[in-house]
C-alpha cells in the first residue's frame, strides 16, 4: 500500500529502487522487485546483505490487530524482531534505515500525542510495534515514522476509506466509532512528506499525520461526502459495543508540531488528504 506509493515518488525524486514482495507481486515502472518471505528468521538480514542498499524503508508489517492478538509469536517476528534484523544489517552496510510505525501505542492518552510520551500499548499489535521501534534504534541515525494513512488501493487489504466506499457502494450501512479519534493522512501526502524528510536527513522519531483530529464516524461521513455519497447509511456506534478480541485505544491523534518545525511545512487537512488520495468512487 504505502510501499508502492513510495516507490513511485522516490523514483520521481531520482532514487534507484528495489521493491520487496512476498506473495503478491506489484509491477511498478522503473522498479526492480525482489521476492522475500520476511517471516523467515534471517531473511531481512540476508536481503540487505545481498542487495547492499544505501537506504531501506521498512513498510512491511502485520497490521491485523485481531490476528496479532491470536498469533503473538508471528506478530513479534514481523513487527519487532524483523525491525532489529534490518536495522542491524543496515548499520553494517552503512545504509539509512526507516521504520514505519503506528499510532496504536497508548492505552490512554490526551489528544495530539507528542513523540516523547512514553508508550503504553493496549494490545499485542501495539506491543510488537513498540518493540520494533526500540529494536530499530541501533545507532541513532534511524528514522521512525508514526502515522495512520489511507487512500491507496495497491495494498492486499482495503484502506479505511476504501472500506467505507465499498460498503456504501453496495447500499449497506456503515457503522463508525464516535469514541475513537485519530489524525489520518493520505498515503500520497505521507509519501511526499517522507521523501522531504529523507532529503533533509531527519533521524529520530517523528509523527507524520494530518492536522485534524477526527472520530472514525466523522471520517466515514467526510469520505462519503467527498465521493458523492449520502451520509444516511453511516451510523454512529461505540467501540465498547464492538465484538473485538483485542483492546483498542480511544485516542490515537498524533501531534504534528515536530515534523512541521523540522520541514517548515504544514501538515494537511483532511480535505487536502481526501483530494490527494488515490481512490475512485
Amino acid at each position: 500500500m504505502l510501499g508502492a506509493v513510495l516507490c513511485r515518488d522516490l523514483t520521481h525524486a531520482g532514487y534507484k529502487l528495489i521493491g520487496q514482495y512476498n506473495l503478491r507481486r506489484i509491477n511498478l515502472q522503473g522498479v526492480r522487485v525482489h521476492q522475500v518471505d520476511l517471516a523467515r528468521k534471517g531473511a531481512g538480514k540476508e536481503m540487505v546483505e545481498d542487495l547492499a542498499p544505501d537506504l531501506v524503508i521498512h513498510c512491511a508489517a502485520m497490521t491485523n490487530v485481531e490476528v496479532c492478538e491470536s498469533e503473538p509469536d508471528l506478530a513479534f517476528r514481523m513487527n519487532a524482531e524483523l525491525c532489529g534484523e534490518l536495522a542491524r544489517a543496515c548499520e553494517v552496510c552503512d545504509a539509512k534505515f526507516v521504520m514505519i510505525s503506528t499510532d496504536q501505542l497508548w492505552k490512554n492518552a490526551d489528544p495530539f500525542i507528542p513523540e516523547d510520551l512514553s508508550v503504553n500499548p493496549p494490545n499485542i499489535y501495539g506491543e510488537s510495534k513498540a518493540a520494533g521501534e526500540r529494536l530499530s534504534n541501533v545507532n541513532g541515525t534511524e528514522l521512525i515514522v508514526r502515522t495512520n494513512f489511507f487512500g491507496s488501493d495497491r495494498g492486499v487489504k482495503p484502506c479505511a476509506a476504501r472500506s467505507v466506499l465499498s460498503v456504501l457502494s453496495e447500499g449497506r450501512s456503515y457503522f463508525g466509532f464516535i469514541d475513537v479519534h485519530y489524525t489520518p493522512i493520505s498515503a500520497s501526502l505521507l509519501s511526499a512528506t517522507l521523501v522531504q524528510a529523507l532529503r533533509e536527513k531527519l533521524s529520530g522519531t517523528y509523527n507524520i499525520a494530518g492536522r485534524e483530529r477526527i472520530s472514525k464516524f466523522e471520517f466515514a461521513k467526510r469520505v462519503a461526502a467527498h465521493f458523492g455519497y449520502e451520509g444516511d447509511l453511516i451510523h454512529p456506534t461505540s467501540i465498547n459495543d464492538a465484538d473485538l478480541h483485542a483492546a483498542r485505544p480511544h485516542e490515537m491523534s498524533l501531534s504534528y508540531e515536530k515534523i512541521e518545525r523540522s520541514l517548515s511545512k504544514k501538515m494537511p487537512t483532511l480535505a487536502q488528504s481526501l483530494s490527494a488520495c488515490e481512490l475512485s468512487r
